[in-house]
Formats: structure tokens, sequence, C-alpha cells
């Protein structure tokens, strides 16, 4: 260190860790800039970009070229071991601050360093990071393509700064080259309102993936909700069958290796143990095989070596399989490098020795992806097969579960859902009505749930349907726009016909409904009574996509369905907006609507006109401003995770059997 400074590294780099916050114009989200690390409740982390502190924008080549010298294992388990630090702590503030300071202290060059200090020393480090998951995460996938076998710059040499120091340099430049100069093109204003929906709608495109990266699932409700669609199916086996007339469990099992229960609760053996490791920030920095996980994780367990090599199989890669992964993904000219991360969302563990019984974990957020929407997708992987190993038989099998009963099982647990909140008083919720006139719609499904409130009624449909990967991860607004209109638009416009149909201004071109039971009798019905006192008609779509939480995508379908209505015979001064709601969203609201009606919460959602706003943001705010409504654990969830606990005790084994 030059002798000129007047305080040593470590009391620079203190003062700067613990500076205090200060408001500016260049931190509030802006439309002139996109890339916003975006958290739930609309709270946004503006990252600095290497431009930021240089004034240098660097090229491709230049990036490449520093890549280059990097070697390629040792470097990628170094980032992993980083990304997941800060995956461990995104939503925490405190710890965050804590990470990222030990990120700039490690990273950092003393030039990157002073001038960090020097333009950003007034801001918080977590509202200002230098270092985020998007980045490491790019910055990763690079490495696996651009690095060498034998690279002469190892972040893993204890005492050799200068490595460390490059990959620091390194990950900041992917900062700029995150931010294409034709996405911020995009963005350019306009006055014509046709020009601001669809700037409106090119932030929708820019921002989706990032919201989706920061606000991964609720890791308790995505493997309840994932054992009771499992529940659901073994209960339905007699009509949900694959070839050979085999069931959901025994099919996955033949194919997989491994029983489909058993391999969750493998799974959330293996999220168990790093959530324990991540209550220490401390220990993680100080002792990094904490970070790694293997055989010996389960010798205490009751787990065969074929069941565990068989979960490991669906779960990790070898770094030259994930390099084989990103070098097929690139091909997809659909598909933006810095999102998406299919191949670490698909395989969120990395081996870290030649024998493969030692992994590492990529990140977090992935890892619980995995046991929510990863569920779907990791099935579907297996039913498909290789390219050496697929049949007439498994194609079958494959658009049977995907296109076909993951859906009916989908409606069937919201239904489930709802039944137990309003059991209290049947005649409130009618599941699956069905028509019973006139002849052309008789049979027919009327709505996959409406909620009778006596002076209003929720008419909704539920889609378990997911975004492909070039909507989400290729910032193209037509292509998202084309595949939410296909995917998820069908409900808007379902609604808009059924709601005309049973809600007509007309009242002898109104269609009569009910519910039914197994002798095709009737249970319960909506009379003609009771539609005319109907003052307010909510339209809801409740879907099963994780990443259409983000305000924009309600924004979005609730002007779709406004199109489709304003030409029904109607009465359009009963028709309130329509409201998107995501599964995670819904479950979270279930124990309130004891206190709260789930009209008013639907109102106070209709006032919000910030597309950034969530529909969770909404309803915390709602409990937030009525001193009357109590915290309401969710008694029915924490039953659930107790059931899963109680499943997994007799797999330890005894001292005895030890």
């Amino acid at each position: 260190m030059s002798k000129r400074r007047r305080q040593t590294k470590g009391e620079r780099r203190k003062e700067y860790n613990h500076s205090p916050a200060v408001r500016s114009e260049r931190v509030k989200p802006s439309l002139e800039r996109s890339r916003l690390v975006t958290r739930e409740g609309s709270r946004f982390a503006l990252p600095i970009s290497y431009s930021d502190l240089t004034n240098h924008k660097p090229s491709f080549q230049e990036v490449d070229t520093l890549i280059s010298r990097f070697d390629r294992k040792a470097t990628f388990l170094m980032l992993a071991m980083l990304n997941t630090l800060l995956s461990f702590v995104e939503m925490r503030s405190e710890r965050a601050k804590r990470v990222q300071g030990f990120l700039f202290s490690n990273l950092c060059d003393d030039e990157l360093f002073d001038l960090a200090k020097q333009k950003f020393g007034s801001e918080q480090m977590d509202e200002r990071p230098l270092f985020h998951r998007q980045q490491l995460l790019t910055t990763m996938r690079n490495v696996l393509m651009k690095a060498s076998d034998n690279g002469s710059l190892n972040p893993n040499e204890g005492e050799v700064k200068e490595a460390r120091f490059a990959l620091g340099r390194l990950a900041a430049m992917f900062n700029d080259l995150m931010e294409p100069d034709e996405q911020a093109k995009k963005l350019a204003p306009g006055d014509e309102e046709a020009n601001r929906e669809r700037i409106h709608d090119e932030l929708f495109v820019q921002l989706l993936p990032t919201f989706e990266l920061s606000n991964p699932p609720n890791l308790a409700q995505a493997i309840v909700r994932n054992r009771e669609y499992l529940r659901i199916f073994a209960e339905n086996s007699a009509v949900l069958t694959f070839s050979e007339n085999l069931t959901l469990a025994l099919k996955f099992q033949t194919m997989a290796g491994v029983e489909l229960h058993r391999y969750l609760q493998l799974l959330y053996c293996i999220w168990a143990r790093y959530e324990v490791e991540s209550e220490s920030v401390e220990n993680l920095i100080n002792e990094p095989h904490r970070f790694n996980v293997g055989t010996e994780t389960f010798a205490q367990m009751n787990v065969g070596p074929e069941e565990l090599r068989a979960v490991f199989n669906l779960v990790a890669s070898t770094i030259g399989g994930l390099k084989e992964r990103v070098r097929l993904e690139s091909k997809n000219e659909g598909l933006l490098p810095h999102h998406g991360f299919r191949e670490f969302r698909e395989r969120p563990l990395v081996y870290t020795n030649d024998t493969n019984n030692i992994a590492t974990v990529i990140d977090m957020g992935f890892l619980v992806e995995k046991m929510s929407a990863g569920v779907f997708h990791t099935i579907a992987e297996v039913f498909r097969g290789t390219p050496d190993n697929q049949s007439d038989d498994m194609k079958s099998d494959h658009d049977r579960f995907i296109r076909r009963y993951w859906g009916e099982i989908f409606e069937i647990y919201v239904n489930e859902r709802l039944c137990e909140v309003f059991k209290w008083s049947k005649k409130h919720f009618l599941t699956s009505p069905t028509y019973d006139s006139p002849k052309r719609t008789k049979g027919k499904q009327a709505f996959d749930g409406l909620i009778n409130y006596g002076g209003a009624v929720i008419a909704m449909e539920y889609k378990g349907k997911f975004l492909k990967l070039e909507a989400k991860y290729g910032e193209d607004r037509r292509v998202l726009m084309d595949d939410l209109n296909e995917r998820f638009g069908k409900a808007a416009r379902q609604l808009a016909y059924n709601i005309e149909l049973c809600f007509n201004t007309q009242e002898d071109h109104r269609a009569a409904f009910s519910v039914k039971d197994q002798n095709n009798q009737k249970v319960l019905s909506l009379t003609n009574d009771e539609i005319h006192n109907f003052t307010s008609i909510y339209p809801v779509v409740i879907v099963q996509e994780h990443a259409l939480r983000i305000g924009f995508a309600n924004h979005w379908l609730r002007t779709l369905f406004q199109a489709e209505i304003a030409d029904r015979s109607v009465d359009l001064t009963r028709i309130r907006p329509l409201s998107l709601i995501a599964i995670e969203d819904l479950e979270v609201t279930l124990p309130y609507l004891r206190d709260l009606s789930l009209v008013s919460i639907l109102d106070e959602y209709a006032k919000n006109q910030d597309p950034l706003i969530s529909f969770k943001h909404v309803l915390n705010n709602l409990i937030r401003n009525r001193p009357y409504v109590p915290n309401r654990p969710d008694r029915w969830l924490d039953r659930k995770i107790h059931e899963l606990h109680e499943e997994i005790k007799p797999m330890f084994l005894t001292p005895a059997e030890t």
C-alpha cells in the first residue's frame, strides 16, 4: 500500500461500507434505465457499472481477452460460491451490505475501490451494488465457454490477489455489457397514447427476467403445492394414466430411478442443509467447504447410493456438462446471453471433484425454483428422454403430461384450496360450474371457479401454463406479447365470453349453470334473481407462472380484457377491472379471507396504476392499514410442512443403525 495514504485500506473500506444512505436523482428508477434489480414491493437496486466508475465502456473483445486468461473450473467454482453467497442474503438488507462489503474488499483493486468510494461513497451498498446475481451468473456462463482449461489466473489461490482483482474487474465490465444500447433506444419517449403503451410493454419485457430472478418462489409454499399435486395425481390415477397404464409415480420412477415423492424429500433436505449454513455469513466466508454437499451429507440417512445418484443426476452437472448445455442454449438466437440461465436452473448444483460425489450450489434461488416450477420441468425432461432414447409412447406421455394433466391438476388444487377457505359457507363457492342451458353450451364449463359474495361475484379462470423461454428471456416485445396472448390471453377471452353468457343484459339470453355431483345432480346453482342483484362482477385469472407476479403482466391482461368485454351485451358499469393473481399470491391471501373479503382486496388492487407494484405488495399495505386485521399465519401450510418433516424423520438412522 502506498505510504502517501493517511488511512489504511481496511480503514478506508470500513468507512465506505458503513456510509449513510443519501437519496440522489441517479438512484431513482427511471424509464430511461431499464436494468434494475427488481425486488418484491418495488424496491430497486441500481447496479454500478464499469463505465460509471472508469468512464470507459468495455468492448466484448476486451472482455473475451480477459476471460481467456482464467482457469475455467477454478474460476467457475469461485463464482458459484460468490453468487450463492449473494443469493443467501439478497432479501436480507443488513447481511446484503455485509456481503457487498466483503466482495468489494476482496474483488476490487485499489483503483476500482477508490473510484467507487469517490463516486458512490454516500450511497448504501445494497442500493448501489457493484456485484449482483445476474451479473455473476452471466460471468459464469461466459467463463464456461471462453476460459481456458489451464488458464494462468486462478482466483482460488489465496495469496495471489491479481486473479481475484481481475475477476472483480471482469464482473464489473459485464454490468455494462448487459445493457445493450438498442434496448435503451426502445424506451424513447413519445406523445401518442399508442407510443406510451409501446414503452410500457418495452419496460415489461426488459424488467421481467430481472424481476423473476430477484423474487424467487417461497420454498414452503412451493414444495407443499407440488406435494399436493402428486397427491391429486395419485387420487386420480385411474384416469390420469400413462403408457402401459402406469401412474405418474411409477412412470417417473421407472425412467428416473427414484420415486417422485422421495426425490422431493431429498431435494428438500439439500435445501435445508444450505438454509442452516446461510444463517452465518462469516462461517461461509471463513470455511468455504460449507458450500458443498455430497454423499457424506446423507451418511446419517437411510438413502441408498443408487437412489442418491438418481437424485443428483436430476439436479447436478459437471463443469463439462454445463459447458455443453450453455453451448446448446447459445444456438437459440431468441435468447439473450444475460437472461434465462436455463442450464443453471435445470442443474442448480455443480460437481467440484472428478468422482462426482461432492457438489456445490450455483444459486439458492434456482435450487428453490427446482422445487417449484422445476418439478414440472423435471418430470417433462424425464418423460421426454434423450435423443437416443425416445419412442412414440414417450412422446405421447410427455405431451399428455404437459398439455392436459398438469392443467387439470392445477385446477383441482386451486378449487380445493378455495373450498377449504369457504367450507364454513358452501353457497359462497362454486367449483367448476357447468351450463344447464342453452342446448349449445349444456354440459360445458362456465368458469373454473366462482365466488358468490351476495352483492358481488368473482368469476375465475385458472391457467397452469408457463411462458416459453424466448418470451421471457429474449427481450423482444412482440415475442412476449404473442406468447402472453396465446397462453394467457385465452383466459381473458373466456371470461369475457362466459360473463356475457351468464350475465347478459337480456334475461332470456342468459345461460343457467350449476355445480353437479358425481351423479350429475345439481348441488349449487346461481339463480336469475341472484344474477339480477349483483352490483359488481370481478374477473380474475389465477396463474402458475411465477414471473407473472410482476404488475406489468396484470396491466397487460387487464387491458386485453377491457377490449374483449367492451362490445359485449353486458352492463359495463357492473364489470370491475380484471385481476391477474399468481398462485403463490393467492396462497398468501387465503388466511386473511377471514378478516377481509377478496372483493375488498381486488378493489384495492384495481386502484393501483403503477405497473411495478405487485399484488402481494397491495395486500401487505391493505393489511398494514387495517388495525383490526391480525397477523394470520397459514395454519394449513404449517400443518403440511409438519407432515413433510414427519415423513422425513424415519429416513434418519438411529445411532444403533449407523
